[in-house]
């Protein structure tokens, strides 16, 4: 288990446009008692759906490589 604080620090580093109300949602999920306690799986749950919203947020894709040009 991983503590609330630490789960909503790792997330604010990977996704730094998400709102404060957006990750604590994603978080509430994960929390299955109540007790600000994390589990693991649900928070990588947690993190993988906020990086695939991410994407469909910035309708983006990790660029592709430039071609060089011939001379």
């Amino acid at each position: 288990m991983i503590s609330w604080g630490e789960s909503e620090k790792i997330i604010k580093k990977i996704c730094l446009t998400w709102s404060q109300t957006e990750i604590a949602k994603l978080l509430s999920d994960a929390d299955d008692e109540g007790d600000n306690k994390i589990v693991l799986d649900k928070f990588m749950e947690a993190i993988n759906c906020l990086l695939e919203k991410d994407v469909d947020r910035n309708d983006s894709t990790l660029p592709l490589p430039m071609s060089k040009k011939s001379v």
